[in-house]
């Protein structure tokens, strides 16, 4: 099948706007929630990918990963439940909810690939990612200049801009996102998912050095049910197996 540019934008075009909201609504969440916070609901993404590939893809259903599951959605309500506690505020509930978009979003885009591309090879990887690429380069400056023009955004003068800043983290997005689409087709999956782990405890340190954040307890309760999910859900389908087969083995 001949590649036209119809056939161009209908697969470009779901996979760029997912993505694209990912980024969106987890930069608006770091407006309002510390980067611990953030960190630590985005990881809610891969429950969300087990739910929808039991449901849309209609994978096995593995107990343990319910179970994940059930501690993401607790973590998730402990969150909010932590900007009550700290007294309401309105912009941090909203935080959250855009925090749990973003890794929502992320779990539809994964799901998406699974569904289009499979397991795909380092060859196939780069010619999906070059496409989309091209999509954005093509299409998608047009969202922040209507951003710009209904002022839902603003743009400082190019003079007041922090340009150190604004390149040092297009840099790192560059290289996260490199890192997230082949490391998975280089290396093994669970790598780069406690990659994605570790900036928990990471922004954690940074938030208790630098801001004033109150790590109370439902705080770091919260923060460890939703990783604690995310580690169950890294173990394999069968890992009950292989346990049992283990300890026939010690007997």
């Amino acid at each position: 099948e001949g590649v036209t540019a119809r056939l161009f934008v209908k697969r470009a075009f779901p996979f760029c706007a997912l993505w694209l909201a990912t980024h969106y609504l987890y930069l608006l969440a770091l407006r309002k929630l510390p980067p611990s916070d953030a960190s630590a609901l985005f990881c809610c993404n891969k429950a969300f990918v087990f739910l929808l590939s039991w449901i849309v893809l209609k994978d096995r259903f593995v107990g343990v990963r319910m179970v994940a599951a059930i501690l993401a959605i607790a973590g998730i309500v402990m969150m909010v439940y932590v900007q009550y506690v700290d007294g309401f505020n309105h912009d941090s509930v909203v935080g959250v909810a855009l925090a749990v978009g973003s890794a929502s979003t992320s779990a539809l885009y994964k799901i998406l690939c699974k569904m289009l591309l499979g397991s795909a090879t380092l060859g196939e990887a780069s010619q999906f990612l070059s496409s989309l690429g091209l999509f954005d380069l093509l299409f998608v400056w047009v969202l922040p200049v209507a951003l710009y023009f209904t002022h839902v955004e603003y743009w400082p003068s190019p003079a007041a801009l922090p340009w150190g800043h604004v390149c040092g983290f297009a840099c790192l997005l560059l290289v996260f996102n490199v890192l997230v689409n082949f490391g998975v087709v280089v290396t093994y999956p669970i790598f780069i998912s406690l990659g994605v782990l570790l900036s928990v405890p990471g922004n954690a340190v940074t938030d208790a050095l630098r801001s004033d954040v109150d790590f109370s307890a439902v705080r770091l309760n919260a923060t460890l049910l939703i990783c604690a999910a995310f580690v169950l859900l890294l173990l394999p389908s069968d890992w009950d197996e292989a346990v049992l087969r283990l300890l026939r083995r010690m007997r």
